[in-house]
């Protein structure tokens, strides 16, 4: 029995990874390990029951036959094409399998929240009714009939809501099945507290319930993020060393720690273990998140990113940048892209300027914000985004439509940017980017398939906030890509940025031979004056 369950539970969810997308799999593998829960508390509803009607013996006669059965059924089941769903699956030698989960820190991280999951979720289901015995005063037999019917029911609902609840999630951002794992530890937590202070035998099942809802609704996407981090070729080896590593360091102890605690002291002392499993898996799922956070796949029907973009268009000596004149130039010099800077003008208007002031590029002194379109033309020959849009000779251009704006709550410039994109019909040949990770998800409600690049520095001004150096407000933005300053760009950084398949632009490179040198360490496109127009 342990020799099959361990081979089957490695090499099913491998297979039904390659008969199925991500799209649905929260939901096909909450089907699968529904069989759990149900499976779980039928052994304890059917088990006494059959002890008592036919003896031990026979009832694990009962239990052992459908599965004879079933296996001989899979002997006519049709081997699926492996990674038939992967685009860019990457093909690891078997002896090599060990060593990529290893540096795989996506599925590291995955499966040390999984074990401190399963510890909970192991030792809960062992003590349980032995801690309804002792401190509710319910007849053993009573307590298992009771928790078994109360798992029945959690799991089965929380087991098929997480898988179709993280699916849903997943259309709108990255990460999803572990943010909805997270959630339910965090919200699982004060609801455990509040089981081990309760004494009334009625409430204690109703917040049994609930816990076990929570705690089963990251079964399906727990698992199904094991198979989405890691190449189809080492699927079926991350599953087996997921199932050892959280029996070994989950449930395979957790029971024995708590009796070691509840003889020294009490079994309610013992069961206090639990929140910290509970808080340790919503830690460090929640850390994932954060600090290694996933790019949102490249949208259909979105431009196709070049290899050089030129920043604020074409500009030599006597060309202004953010101009017409400049965008022009660029692609009469044969750039496919061009990168510019907006703001809203005090009319309203999308205005493609890059200081909050046009000081700098007229000569006197005049804040955006407080002169009209057709002012800041006439002063400082700042053009519209529409026009730029619009104008024949930059119609064949792809769009880097840098948002500048630092505000928390919006003052209207993603709306506005957002409308010029609908009526021009660009949203083909347009990228956002901006230093405002808020800035990006608002762009993601109007627009959710023009892709969008964060912009990210490691210099220290005063507006760049420290949480805005390190990306802790990445995970919101829901970026397809990164624009990196180039002083920043390691080969360690590459490789980690690959590894989660986060494509990278560098800024502002403007020599042509360091460009071709970040071309090859991985850079997706080199934004720089001198791109393809030198």
């Amino acid at each position: 029995v342990g020799v099959g369950e361990a081979a089957y539970g490695s090499i099913s969810p491998s297979l039904l990874a390659d008969l199925y997308p991500k799209s649905v799999r929260g939901r096909i593998f909450a089907i699968f390990f529904m069989a759990i829960p149900v499976g779980s508390a039928l052994g304890y509803l059917l088990g006494g029951f059959l002890e008592k009607a036919v003896g031990w013996r026979q009832a694990f006669f009962v239990a052992g036959l459908p599965g004879v059965l079933l296996a001989a059924a899979l002997l006519f089941l049709k081997e699926p094409k492996r990674g038939a769903f992967d685009t860019e699956d990457i093909k690891i030698p078997a002896r090599d399998a060990y060593r990529a989960l290893a540096r795989n820190i996506n599925y590291v991280l995955t499966v040390l929240g999984y074990c401190a999951y399963t510890f909970v979720l192991g030792g809960i289901a062992v003590w349980i009714p032995h801690y309804m015995v002792r401190y509710l005063s319910v007849e053993a037999a009573n307590g298992a009939m009771v928790f078994g019917g109360i798992t029945v029911a959690a799991g089965f609902l929380g087991t098929i809501l997480g898988g179709a609840w993280a699916d849903r999630w997943a259309k709108r951002g990255t990460d999803a099945y572990l943010k909805l794992s997270a959630l339910s530890m965090f919200v699982a937590l004060p609801i455990y507290v509040l089981i081990l202070e309760q004494r009334s035998f009625s409430v204690f099942c109703v917040l049994i319930f609930f816990l076990e809802f929570l705690l089963f609704l990251s079964t399906s996407p727990i698992n199904a993020q094991v198979v989405n981090v890691v190449p189809s070729s080492i699927r079926a080896t991350a599953n087996a060393f997921s199932i050892f590593a959280i029996h070994l360091l989950g449930d395979a102890i957790s029971p024995t720690l708590v009796g070691i605690v509840s003889d020294y002291s009490n079994l309610h002392s013992g069961m206090l273990i639990f929140t910290l499993g509970i808080f340790l898996a919503g830690a460090i799922w929640t850390y994932k998140i954060i600090f290694h956070w996933e790019a949102m796949p490249w949208p259909e029907g979105a431009l196709r990113l070049p290899s050089y973009q030129c920043h604020r268009g074409y500009h030599p000596a006597g060309v202004q940048e953010n101009t017409l004149a400049a965008f022009r130039g660029a692609a009469e010099a044969g750039a496919t892209m061009v990168e510019l800077d907006v703001r809203l003008a005090g009319d309203g208007e999308v205005v493609v300027v890059h200081d909050s002031d046009i000081q700098r590029i007229s000569g006197q002194a005049g804040w955006v914000n407080a002169l009209s379109a057709q002012a800041l033309k006439e002063r400082a020959r700042v053009p519209t985004l529409r026009e730029v849009l619009l104008d024949p000779a930059c119609r064949g251009l792809f769009v880097n439509v840098e948002i500048k704006s630092t505000r928390a709550r919006t003052d209207g410039i993603e709306a506005a940017v957002a409308r010029v994109i609908e009526e021009t019909g660009s949203a083909g040949r347009v990228l956002f980017s901006s230093f405002n990770p808020l800035a990006l998800r608002r762009l993601s409600r109007f627009l959710p398939n023009v892709p969008r690049a964060l912009l990210v520095t490691q210099e220290r001004a005063e507006k760049n906030a420290f949480y805005l150096r390190r990306m802790l407000l990445a995970f919101l933005a829901r970026p397809h890509m990164l624009n990196l300053d180039y002083r920043d760009y390691s080969a360690g950084m590459a490789a980690a940025l690959a590894g989660r398949k986060v494509p990278v632009a560098l800024w502002t490179v403007e020599e042509p031979e360091q460009a071709k040198k970040f071309l090859a360490m991985g850079a997706a496109s080199i934004i720089s004056p001198l791109a393809r127009v030198s």
